[in-house]
């Protein structure tokens, strides 16, 4: 018996450091698309908003910052949800990300990463959002407590009075609804 729970002991510990690899695809700053296996769980260094680290048996294992700027954006497929993820270059406080889209529609996308900010005393996720209409235009904000991100989005769909309305109630956890609203109109 306690040979069995040892087995098992070890096991378990092996693949809680086991690197997960899964299939995607990278798309370089020159627009070349390469398929390629992303690392996403593991040893470090592993993919995060600021890291993109893939693994073939051609190039072995490469490590993209997302502020070196050769990356502009990648994708992979995990239990049969899709996930895909484009560069931004944040200027201000923020810097150079990889933000995930989260809501995919004919007039707007929405990208979102999460932050850790201050919420009064507390340490909380906060999201940051790039808002992007089907002509490329962007804005970016945070959905912090004080932050003007109502402002910044009422500037952005001024031209349409039923988006006007709803941004007024509108609460900062209710952005990709907003944003599937605004999509369905």
């Amino acid at each position: 018996m306690k040979y069995y729970l040892l087995l098992i002991c070890t096991l378990c510990s092996f693949s809680l450091h086991a690197n997960e690899l899964v299939n995607g695809y990278i798309v370089m700053a020159n627009q070349d698309t390469i398929q390629t296996s992303i690392k996403i769980a593991g040893r470090a260094p592993i993919t995060n908003s600021q890291i993109l680290v893939t693994v073939d048996d051609a190039r072995g294992e490469q490590l993209f910052q997302a502020a070196d700027k050769q990356v502009l954006g990648y994708g992979f497929k995990l239990n049969q949800v899709s996930y895909s993820f484009r560069f931004f270059d944040i200027q201000r406080s923020f810097g150079s990300a990889f933000f995930r889209l989260i809501e995919n529609g004919d007039n707007f996308l929405l990208y979102e990463n999460k932050v850790k900010g201050i919420d009064r005393t507390a340490e909380v996720p906060n999201s940051h959002y790039v808002l992007m209409k089907s002509s490329g235009e962007t804005i970016n904000f945070t959905t912090a407590l004080f932050s003007n991100w109502k402002k910044v989005v009422k500037e952005f769909v001024w031209d349409n009075p039923e988006a006007l309305k709803a941004l007024s109630d509108l609460k900062r956890n209710e952005v990709p609804a907003f944003v599937r609203f605004l999509n369905n109109m």
